[in-house]
């Protein structure tokens, strides 16, 4: 019988060791996870959603790539959003997409378990790729975002929502034990163990600040990358984009 999940910091900075507890832990999340997002958002997620494919410029992409998807919700906007691209999504939790079957998919979505940092996808494949809560649960973020960056066309954008971390120690202790109690409540109420939300708060202590995820952004390669706050701060938008080859005034279709 798996041990009990209780957040380890031992293992949620070694990259192997979050992968395996992701899975687990996501895999407990699952049945309550419809529930869970709506209570643990005040209700805002699908909002906050639907704003981050509002900031996305292209008007007809031909292939939206959705990593750590989970449940498939974001894909699912995005497919109603560009009826006639592709939607492809990728998560390492078999758990979670099972439950994509509870929603209603067009003919061009696909979904496959892969690790959002290690994708069999071909380089310049994407037009566009999306994630829900994904930076934060990558083992390595470096090298996630490289693949983000490997992945995606010239030209091509990223959009992001997650919880975000202030570069101010003080304002990020407040950050961190309003997120501690208010999912370690829910992990109580829902799963009898409040490890299972209050990891929201322990991933986000490990996690590059708002400022720093922006350097180490710009340091990858992509470009015209904005933050748009939500929550008082408490949760990001990030949007950004892979550039043009220099010379080249068309995107790379």
């Amino acid at each position: 019988m798996p041990s009990r999940l209780t957040n380890d910091i031992r293992v949620l900075r070694d990259p192997s060791a979050k992968l395996e507890y992701n899975r687990r832990l996501f895999a407990e999340v699952a049945p309550r996870y419809f529930v869970a997002t709506r209570l643990l958002s005040l209700f805002r997620d699908k909002a906050w959603k639907r704003r981050l494919l509002s900031r996305l410029a292209m008007a007809d992409p031909r292939v939206v790539l959705d990593i750590a998807c989970g449940t498939g919700d974001l894909a699912l906007l995005a497919s109603r959003r560009w009826p006639d691209a592709m939607i492809a999504g990728c998560d390492i939790s078999l758990d979670m997409m099972g439950l994509i079957g509870q929603q209603s998919w067009g003919s061009k979505v696909q979904m496959t378990c892969q690790d959002m940092a290690h994708l069999a996808v071909a380089s310049q494949a994407a037009d566009i790729v999306i994630g829900g809560y994904a930076l934060r649960n990558a083992p390595d973020v470096s090298l996630t975002l490289a693949e983000i960056f490997r992945v995606l066309k010239p030209g091509g954008e990223a959009a992001f929502l997650d919880f975000s971390r202030s570069p101010n120690t003080v304002v990020f202790l407040l950050q961190y034990w309003v997120l501690r109690l208010w999912g370690g409540f829910w992990g109580l109420a829902l799963h009898g163990n409040s490890a299972v939300y209050a990891y929201i708060a322990e991933s986000l202590r490990l996690f590059p600040d708002w400022r720093h995820l922006r350097e180490m952004m710009t340091t990858t390669g992509f470009c015209d990358i904005a933050f748009i706050r939500r929550m008082t701060g408490l949760v990001d938008i990030i949007v950004a984009r892979k550039p043009l080859p220099v010379g080249n005034i068309f995107p790379v279709r």
